[in-house]
């Protein structure tokens, strides 16, 4: 009788061990690092991206969600999306115009696990909210990285910020910069030159609309950009556009984004100058 006992006994704590020591647990356990001062207890004017924000091809992730940053605030994002999480760790195209920022990312392995555990013993689970958390911070043309992972109590409370574009300002999708007409002159202005050609090709071909394209003057010498709001596209016309736009410009083989690899593309926020050399003006492919 003692002997059964005992059997259950271990049968039972083995059982409570499975269901705790969860992947994310693990993780915390193995790191055993103290809670990082960047990690605050409460954020405000965070932003959440969905799978609805994001679209994919050939390893390209547009995540079409603009956003109005503060430059005295800490931006923080919440990635509710299944993006792969090594595709942020020196994702320059991640709203580049950022010195610092925080990723917080589910733990969806931890949550898988005690799915498939729960399943296994015909029991139902409610796992602990389990978390990534990191600080991301660009200096010098690199990016810092400090990461941190928590399971349970103590996750920070994020209060989300709506989507808007301020009036004065435009989302643009891709911006291409020029320099000087001579002294010494920008070998890259052919490329500008067969833009027009381009673009009316691809919208024939692809039955779409480029529109929305402005440039805006810089300098004396006419150093200027050229950007691309694509208004009127879904997210997925939007990146066929922008990869295809990519291998087109290129010069001594470089390209504005990398041509293999994952990477990540993001909108940004342009403010709309209306008076003097700065001024938008609009841009006709015809």
């Amino acid at each position: 009788m003692f002997k059964l006992i005992y059997c259950a006994a271990v049968l039972i704590l083995t059982l409570v061990r499975t269901c705790a020591d969860t992947p994310a647990q693990q993780s915390a356990a193995i790191e055993n690092k103290p809670r990082p001062a960047w990690l605050k207890p409460v954020y405000h004017e965070a932003v959440m991206i969905e799978d609805s924000d994001c679209t994919e091809k050939d390893g390209t992730y547009l995540i079409d969600r603009a956003v109005d940053f503060h430059p005295d605030s800490m931006a923080v994002f919440f990635v509710a999306a299944r993006l792969p999480r090594e595709l942020f760790e020196n994702a320059e195209g991640f709203y580049p115009q950022l010195r610092e920022f925080i990723l917080v990312m589910p733990d969806y392995e931890a949550y898988e696990q005690v799915a498939k555990d729960a399943e296994k013993q015909g029991i139902t689970l409610e796992p602990a909210v389990s978390n990534y958390y990191y600080y991301v911070k660009r200096e010098d043309g690199k990016a810092t990285v400090d990461r941190y992972h928590l399971t349970g109590e103590g996750q920070p409370q994020l209060h989300y910020a709506a989507p808007k574009i301020p009036k004065d300002k435009i989302l643009v999708y891709r911006t291409e910069s020029y320099g000087s007409v001579c002294c010494p002159k920008d070998e890259r202005r052919v490329l500008e030159a067969a833009d027009a050609s381009f673009i009316r090709q691809y919208e024939q071909q692809q039955g779409v609309q480029i529109k929305g394209s402005f440039r805006q003057i810089n300098g004396k010498e006419g150093e200027h950009n050229n950007y691309y709001t694509l208004s009127g596209l879904n997210s997925r016309q939007r990146l066929d556009f922008l990869l295809a736009k990519n291998r087109q410009w290129q010069f001594e083989g470089k390209t504005l984004l990398p041509t293999s690899g994952k990477q990540i593309i993001t909108p940004a926020l342009v403010q709309i100058e209306t008076e003097g050399i700065r001024k938008l003006e609009p841009i006709a492919y015809r």
